[in-house]
């Protein structure tokens, strides 16, 4: 047959009209827009007008018939005063014979012949004939009243996108894709409402079709219009060849700030539904967007991922030139096991390797905790950033972890004014408690648990950034937490913590005052907040909202001097962290010291400090100890004695036989076990800070290290 084409239906825009395209396989193939020749159909309404009788049914009938089929066609005329070109159609059936698709429509009623004219279709009896006999059945336009539904009832309001969502959330609506923007944004018609909406496939964007050009107000000429970008023709082309004026359903995902609705988009392929950002991502014409993919499930955001990654590893169109982030960690091991002995803020955390008993700073990968402050610098805490310190304290101190290092940075710091610039290394890592899971059966994740509770946010990376690899499961409890305005999303205030700090020696008189108060109260809960030797420390009491200095009384533990460092200080220190830094502690006030140090005793659970360092050879008895004035005197005795004797630490060399016994007041044994002077008969004559006590021995004074 001459002048005939083979093409595919790509879009049917009425009863009348439709669009085919060639089967080029590389690129947008050619096309052309044909009205069928001689016939009139129905026209569509639009928002601000109704339908003619019929046309819904009309362009339905049309679609049904031929769209995404092979069809065989040629130009019979064109017009160019409108610029159309008229021409047949036919399409292969079930068959497998080939039917013009002119006179089905006529046959029922949903388009006449139109009379007269210099050009007709070369089937124009016959269209003629089949029109009578349409008539005389009455069917369609032919028919003496219009049936109820041959006028649709268009809404004539615009929808509101926010009550739409919560209407209709998680939910399969049917519709039908009318445009195609760009890749990844259609205009559809949900039904059966007839509601016009502008979808936005959820999680991915595709490239751009451009910016078209507009006029300048002031000289009146129009700049260049922004050409699409790369692949952006083959993503929207893609997209009619799958959706365009087909019979889809749209789960409705979220709105953003400005009223778009987002949704996941589905179409029939074999039968079975198929998720359209997939496709887009597997075939490397979209990428993740991470702000609306966190509208998506879990499983949702990992398909999309995996699909993008797999197109990444192909160089697959727009990743052609893609090139992986460069690995910035340098970690001896990527993995590791240990038990987390301090807590630095809502997203840094201090854990003790295992495998080296190494203490490693750990920050949570990619997000961001409220910071909290620094009072020697008068720097105030940012709000929750003390709650998010202290849940991190409650959940993790002395908890066993899995630590999964995932990339570093290096963090300029802030110098003075001339000097060098400086930066440190921040190693990032994503923590999961080892002992403890989750309902899905896996380790629970503790930037998870901080971005839930809204103590934390979620950095925004660049697309060349390292980011965590449970990313998509922060960004969804980010979602969560900012719909249940929890933390830092919340609308109210935060609440202020106001502590009386009593640990500086600007405060030394106050110490003296509220002395009385914690002696009244005998045992009380306190926090240990910092450890600054084997037998000193600041103490947080919530109960009397005050921050204390505090010594072990009668117990003192190597440290540092003007000289350095005393033997074993650092294991001193170091048992002192783990056993007790962060955690909660049961504290008995004694006496406070001319410094205002507080004396007396503390507890972990059922280890009490003092007896623990003694018994690990890490702290001494003073000499003037008076054991029955202590409740835990001769326990504490027998701790000592049994390092001596196992010549441990501090009593390695220990030699009992130059021990000689104190004459003092209290007829206790003195000892300085550790190489220091002993003395037959002394008194007690000042009290310094730290625990120094300065005592007379005849004529000549010495100076003992308490």
């Amino acid at each position: 047959m001459s002048g005939w084409l083979n093409g595919v239906v790509k879009a049917v825009h009425s009863g009348d009209c439709i669009t085919v395209m060639s089967k080029a396989t590389q690129g947008p193939p050619p096309e052309k827009t044909l009205t069928l020749s001689s016939l009139i159909a129905p026209r569509l309404g639009r928002a601000d007008n109704r339908d003619e009788p019929y046309a819904w049914e009309s362009r339905e009938f049309l679609r049904r018939t031929c769209i995404g089929r092979e069809v065989v066609f040629r130009v019979d005329y064109t017009v160019p005063s409108i610029g159309r070109e008229f021409g047949t159609v036919y399409v292969r059936v079930a068959s497998g014979t080939q039917e013009n698709v002119s006179f089905g429509v006529v046959q029922h009623g949903y388009a006449k012949v139109r009379q007269g004219g210099s050009e007709q279709s070369p089937d124009i009896e016959q269209l003629q004939r089949i029109q009578e006999a349409a008539a005389e059945a009455g069917v369609g336009l032919w028919a003496k009243e219009p049936a109820a539904n041959a006028v649709r009832d268009l809404p004539t309001e615009t929808i509101d996108a926010l009550s739409l969502l919560e209407t209709h959330k998680g939910k399969a609506l049917p519709g039908i894709v009318e445009h195609v923007f760009n890749g990844s944004t259609v205009r559809m018609t949900l039904l059966p409402e007839y509601h016009s909406v502008v979808i936005f496939i959820a999680g991915i964007q595709c490239p751009s079709m451009g910016k078209r050009a507009s006029s300048n107000a002031d000289t009146g000429a129009a700049p260049p219009a922004e050409g699409p970008e790369p692949y952006a023709r083959e993503a929207k082309h893609f997209c009619e060849c799958k959706v365009l004026h087909r019979e889809v359903r749209v789960v409705l995902e979220g709105v953003d700030k400005y009223q778009n609705l987002f949704g996941t988009l589905y179409h029939p392929e074999s039968g079975e539904p198929v998720d359209l950002a997939e496709q887009f991502c597997r075939l490397g014409l979209a990428k993740v967007v991470d702000w609306s993919a966190a509208m998506l499930g879990h499983k949702g955001i990992e398909k999309i991922r995996l699909a993008e990654r797999a197109a990444k590893d192909l160089r697959l169109r727009i990743w052609r030139d893609y090139v992986p982030p460069p690995k910035t960690s340098n970690f001896q091991s990527d993995t590791f096991s240990g038990e987390v002995v301090e807590i630095v803020s809502g997203d840094l955390i201090v854990v003790k390797d295992n495998a080296n008993n190494q203490e490693r700073r750990v920050c949570l990968s990619s997000i961001r905790g409220p910071k909290v402050g620094n009072a020697r610098r008068d720097v105030k805490p940012e709000p929750y950033g003390l709650e998010a310190k202290d849940f991190l304290r409650q959940r993790l101190i002395g908890k066993k972890v899995n630590a999964s290092m995932e990339y570093s940075r290096k963090i300029p710091l802030k110098v003075e004014e001339g000097a060098e610039p400086a930066e440190r290394a921040m190693d990032f890592g994503c923590v999961t408690l080892a002992d403890e899971t989750s309902a899905d059966g896996s380790q629970p994740n503790v930037a998870e648990m901080l971005v839930t509770r809204g103590l934390a946010t979620v950095v925004r990376h660049r697309a060349d950034e390292e980011r965590a690899m449970n990313y998509d499961g922060l960004m969804l409890a980010e979602a969560k937490a900012i719909k249940s305005k929890k933390g830092v999303h919340s609308a109210k205030e935060a609440p202020v913590t106001h502590v009386n700090d009593l640990s500086g020696r600007e405060a030394t008189q106050k110490a003296r005052q509220f002395l009385p108060f914690l002696q009244r109260v005998g045992r009380v809960s306190a926090i240990v907040e910092v450890v600054l030797s084997g037998h000193r420390m600041k103490l947080h009491v919530p109960k009397e909202n005050v921050m204390v200095a505090f010594s072990l009384a009668g117990v003192r533990a190597p440290g540092k001097t003007k000289d350095g460092a005393e033997p074993f200080a650092d294991e001193a220190l170091a048992f002192t962290r783990h056993t007790c830094l962060q955690r909660n502690v049961e504290v008995e006030i004694e006496s406070v010291d001319k410094t205002g140090s507080f004396l007396g005793t503390l507890q972990v659970g059922k280890v009490k400090l003092s007896q623990a360092l003694l018994e690990a050879g890490l702290a001494s008895l003073h000499p003037m100890f008076n054991v029955e004035r202590s409740p835990i005197g001769h326990e504490l005795k027998q701790a000592e004695q049994a390092a001596k004797d196992a010549r441990v630490k501090i009593w390695k060399d220990y030699d009992p036989s130059k021990e000689v016994k104190a004459e003092g007041e209290n007829g206790e044994a003195g000892g300085g076990g550790r190489g220091a002077e002993v003395w037959s008969e002394v008194q007690v004559t000042e009290v310094k800070g730290g625990g120094v006590v300065y005592v007379q021995r005849k004529e000549a004074a010495a100076r003992v290290g308490w």
